[in-house]
């Protein structure tokens, strides 16, 4: 699919309705854009595929960005856990701990203000779906003056339930920050 579409319902059973169905007219899907107007946000979903060739490497990538109406010093980051992670905590890179377990190890977090964080992600299921996640970045981004709350997964997901599953963490973090 090469055009936007605009997805608006009132409730997330009518959006993701919309959406499934587009996911499943297109079993080799490589692009997809939608406009998600629900509860007073808009959030914007897209999925890029590029296959590559020749000597060069593709990239999958599953993105989700809103823009932030209020303005928020509080800020965040998070990312997967990798090797070099490991490694720089063994040199007290920063590294914040939420208390809650299975998240931070995980997950890298960085905020200028841990008890909003572990507010936002008190709910098990929402965590569960960030920490499941293979190769991520999620955070709040200022550009040009405004903020946007991104979330980038280097994964082309099109699996309906799945990316359902990720965007309820997505706009559940949402509108814990506006």
């Amino acid at each position: 699919m090469d055009s936007k579409k605009i997805i608006s319902g009132n409730t997330e059973t009518e959006i993701w309705d919309q959406i499934e169905n587009d996911l499943r007219s297109d079993p080799s899907l490589l692009q997809y854009q939608a406009e998600i107007n629900q509860s007073g946000n808009t959030i914007y979903l897209d999925i890029d595929v590029d296959l590559g060739g020749g000597f060069e490497g593709g990239y999958e990538l599953t993105s989700f960005v809103a823009p932030l109406v209020l303005n928020t010093n509080f800020r965040f980051a998070l990312h997967h856990e990798e090797f070099l992670d490991e490694i720089g905590k063994f040199f007290w890179m920063e590294d914040l701990i939420t208390g809650f377990p299975e998240f931070d190890t995980k997950v890298v977090v960085k905020t200028n203000n841990i008890n909003k964080l572990q507010e936002i992600f008190l709910e098990a299921d929402l965590r569960s779906a960030i920490q499941s996640l293979d190769v991520f970045r999620f955070y709040i981004e200022e550009e040009n003056n405004k903020l946007k709350l991104v979330l980038e997964i280097e994964e082309a997901i099109t699996d309906h339930i799945r990316l359902k599953a990720i965007y309820k963490a997505f706009h559940t973090v949402l509108a814990k920050i506006t």
